[in-house]
């Protein structure tokens, strides 16, 4: 699991490759442009799948409060469009790999503010 309770982030990767149709292309800097955007959406899916998987209680992840507040994805999901960008590495293959980081403080601020969490239960003894 990607989360870091120490620092109290999460923390993933993602991994952008040349795409086939700009193989041989003669503008590097469009071609690096490509590759960095494409680890950037794969970096902000695998932090989204992390939050999903949060363990909020022992029988609740995050995933099970956004299907009763569709308030709550969303707000979670902008958070997560803006998450950190911490590192970025261009590799000798042409591939680029992406670090971001999202403080756990936030999501639980959102969780709270929005008492989403509060609801469910309340769904759950009735």
């Amino acid at each position: 699991m990607p989360v870091d309770w120490v620092h109290g982030e999460i923390a993933v990767k993602g991994v952008g490759f040349v795409p086939e149709r700009f193989h041989g292309y003669r503008d590097p800097n469009a071609f690096r442009l490509h590759v960095r955007k494409s680890a950037r959406i794969n970096a902000k899916r695998n932090m989204w799948e992390a939050v999903l998987l949060l363990q909020v209680d022992e029988k609740h992840r995050v995933r099970d409060l956004i299907l009763d507040d569709d308030h709550l994805g969303a707000e979670l999901a902008d958070e997560v469009k803006h998450a950190d960008v911490m590192s970025e590495r261009f590799n000798a293959d042409g591939s680029c790999e992406v670090s971001v980081s999202l403080p756990l403080r936030r999501l639980g601020e959102i969780i709270g503010k929005l008492k989403g969490f509060d609801r469910f239960m309340e769904n759950e003894s009735a």
